[in-house]
């Protein structure tokens, strides 16, 4: 599974509207007068979220801090998001799950009755993947008056600024998007890295025309960056900021709109003694992989213009790095630091097919580090689809592991299943038609938190006595991981609870035909023999809905209900393409099963 899902315009998923709807800490960017893009973050000092999203239209309600108290980092933001018809963008960021789900539109409406109130007209809204996402526990503090700390203005970093920029491994990047002129005489073309893509290189018109006021600009954007700490690099004594673009960005959202509109604006929210930095300046991109930092194949430089340092920020959040992504490379321009950073490869076979078009692929390290990993979690592998283009980042789940009981520290083989899509990019096709035996592939990481942690102490205990797993298609995949794993490590919960409190699975998988299910008749065996391999802790039901017979079609409420009478008591897992999971969002939902039950997995590159 892999690529980019949107959500097709400005309509909130239903599978991601409970991550939107949730936030209490909100990244914000708009665009000042003078055509600046400006980034703040927003937080709630009570229970009430910040962020509503529409069910039904590109609508998205924003929940402003007062003017005169807590939440509001940048209080000058808010004038900015106050104005009519202005550019805004938002990014919903769960660092404990490493989610995140951007926003952008324009202010639609101020209600003069609740003037913390703003409704946005939203244009594009869509999820981003998780890799160099750190995990953070961040919790607001509880709204209390305060004065309004005055922030500090400068011209460029001064030293103890620049050591604090070299301590972050997260922070958010302000663009925006130029307005086109369609009587301009004049163009330039945006020359991006082939990706194995057809299409032409995008064209737009010339960055100078563009640094005007904020009525020059389409839109806002406001996204996130993370690495190793030191990934932010100082340079010229303060004067230019740079970071490394690493391998997966195949979008080029934010690299696009900084080439064809070169301000931007960067938010450091997370830095030590409750202090946040603002910094704006003019970007360049490099594309030139020579010379970018740690194995990176494009660098961003931002000359530095306006450096704005607040303090005061530990009365509105709290903060803590948990740990980094493991798919940021470490970082080699510290001090002291090492050689730049080695390339991890995985040298694949293939091993089986495991369906009708999907291929069982062993990847071993050959002793060059491990692959641990928690039953759900996928690996992010660079393709070589075409010779001389940049490769594809394609995600896949980990179905299968030879040594999952043996210490992690022996983890180095890992087997993904792979479903052949002739219309996905090219990918998996390379995967099934080109790949020899013997092949290395560039790992990027192991990641994820849609999970069954079944090796985790306790884990019996904590898993939901009643669980539907709900998948379509590849889909299936994760729940492959999780059911063979919750077999496999049944030796080790001998002594956990008995049958009086067992655990009582259902997979409702919905395919076309079941000769497309991914080890349909392993998983058969294994629910026939739950109550006996798990000791009497656990029951498996599975259940197949064939949708490629006449009349058949896509499950909905009423299958549902049928097939698990009791889901209304259930928690649920759900994992397919974006459609079925909207749809199943709006089945569950009738049938009283809230969006905080559900947790969801989708793959985004």
């Amino acid at each position: 599974m892999g690529g980019l899902v949107t959500s097709g315009g400005g309509v909130v998923p239903a599978y991601k509207r409970q991550l939107v709807n949730s936030q209490r800490v909100a990244f914000a960017a708009s665009i000042t007068d003078d055509g600046w893009p400006v980034a703040s973050l927003l937080t709630s000092g009570d229970a009430r979220p910040l962020l509503t999203a529409d069910g039904e239209a590109a609508r998205l309600s924003v929940r402003l801090p007062s003017e005169a108290g807590p939440g509001f980092a940048c209080p000058s933001l808010r004038a900015h998001l106050l104005r009519p018809d202005a550019p805004a963008a938002f990014i919903a960021m769960d660092f404990e799950s490493r989610l995140r789900f951007r926003v952008q539109g324009r202010v639609a409406a101020h209600d003069g009755q609740q003037p913390e109130l703003i409704e946005l007209a939203t244009s594009e809204t869509f999820p981003n993947c998780s890799a160099f996402i750190p995990k953070i526990e961040l919790a607001t503090v509880a709204a209390a008056a305060r004065p309004q700390p005055t922030p500090a203005v400068s011209s460029s970093l001064s030293d103890e600024q620049a050591a604090l920029v070299g301590s972050v491994c997260s922070f958010f990047v302000a663009s925006a998007a130029p307005v086109r002129r369609p009587a301009a005489t004049t163009t330039h073309t945006l020359h991006l890295p082939s990706t194995g893509n057809t299409a032409s290189p995008r064209r737009c018109c010339p960055p100078h025309r563009w640094l005007g006021g904020s009525q020059d600009c389409a839109s806002a954007d406001i996204s996130h960056r993370g690495g190793q700490q030191g990934f932010l690099r100082v340079r010229d004594d303060g004067a230019t900021l740079s970071w490394p673009d690493y391998p997966g960005n195949g979008s080029f959202m934010t690299l696009g709109n900084l080439t064809a509109y070169p301000k931007a604006s960067l938010l450091l929210p997370f830095l030590p003694h409750g202090k946040m930095l603002q910094i704006r300046g003019t970007a360049t991109v490099s594309w030139d992989p020579d010379s970018a930092d740690d194995g990176a194949e494009r660098q961003v430089n931002v000359a530095v213009e306006e450096v704005v340092e607040t303090g005061g920020m530990a009365e509105l959040y709290s903060w803590r790095l948990v740990e980094t992504s493991n798919f940021a490379p470490a970082c080699s321009a510290l001090a002291g630091a090492q050689p730049a950073p080695q390339r991890r490869f995985v040298t694949v076979t293939r091993a089986k097919d495991v369906a009708e078009d999907v291929a069982l692929f062993k990847l071993d390290t050959n002793g060059k580090g491990t692959l641990p990993y928690v039953p759900g979690q996928h690996v992010t592998l660079r393709v070589p689809v075409n010779e001389g283009s940049e490769p594809l980042t394609r995600s896949w789940t980990i179905v299968e592991n030879p040594t999952l009981l043996l210490p992690s520290y022996t983890n180095s083989q890992v087997n993904i299943a792979v479903k052949r899509d002739d219309g996905g990019g090219g990918a998996s096709v390379w995967m099934h038609d080109e790949l020899r035996d013997g092949d290395e592939l560039e790992l990027q990481g192991v990641e994820g938190a849609f999970v069954m942690d079944v090796l985790s102490p306790g884990f019996a205990a904590t898993v939901p006595r009643k669980l539907l797993l709900l998948s379509a298609g590849i889909g299936i995949t994760p729940f492959v991981s999780m059911l063979l794993a919750l077999q496999a490590s049944a030796p080790l919960r001998r002594s956990d609870r008995q049958s009086a409190d067992a655990t009582d699975i259902v997979l409702l998988h919905s395919t076309r035909r079941m000769s497309q299910v991914p080890y349909q008749q392993k998983l058969e065996a294994l629910a026939d023999g739950s109550e006996e391999w798990s000791g009497g802790s656990f029951s498996v039901r599975i259940e197949w809905v064939i949708t490629g017979q006449e009349g058949a079609g896509r499950v909905g409420a009423e299958g549902i209900a049928a097939a698990v009478p009791d889901v209304a008591a259930r928690e649920v897992m759900l994992c397919g393409p974006p459609s079925y999971m909207e749809d199943m969002f709006a089945a569950l939902g009738g049938l009283g099963v809230g969006p905080e039950r559900i947790r969801t997995e989708s793959f985004l590159m």
